[in-house]
């Protein structure tokens, strides 16, 4: 259902777009892009202006796809030291609570009656 509204909703929006570029002639005019010493070929103001938009949505995605794989790394990373501390206190609470080789004490004393 979300995926369906989401789609109607882009559809719209381009729809709106298309719609804004046919009544607006100056759109269709045709720019040059000037960067540093490099131009470009003419190109209509109706390319240009959705074309930064995907060039910046395309780097943002980028951006939080890195991100993502780092976190992801992080978290594997910490995944695997949780399982090895989980481990060391499994083998800690089952070591046995008298060392071998030390005798233990017995509980009560004897002591000898004299006379």
């Amino acid at each position: 259902m979300r995926t369906t509204i989401k789609l109607i909703i882009v559809l719209a929006l381009i729809i709106l777009a298309v719609s804004f570029i046919q009544e607006n002639p100056w759109l269709n005019d045709a720019n040059e892009i000037h960067f540093l010493s490099y131009r470009t070929i003419p190109i209509p103001l109706s390319l240009i202006i959705p074309g930064c938009v995907l060039m910046g949505a395309l780097l943002v995605t980028g951006s939080m796809l890195i991100a993502q794989f780092k976190l992801k790394k992080k978290l594997r990373q910490q995944c695997k030291k949780t399982s090895q501390l989980e481990a060391e206190l499994h083998s800690l609470r089952n070591l046995p609570l008298v060392e071998p080789g030390i005798e233990k004490k017995p509980d009560t004393e004897v002591v000898p009656k004299i006379g």
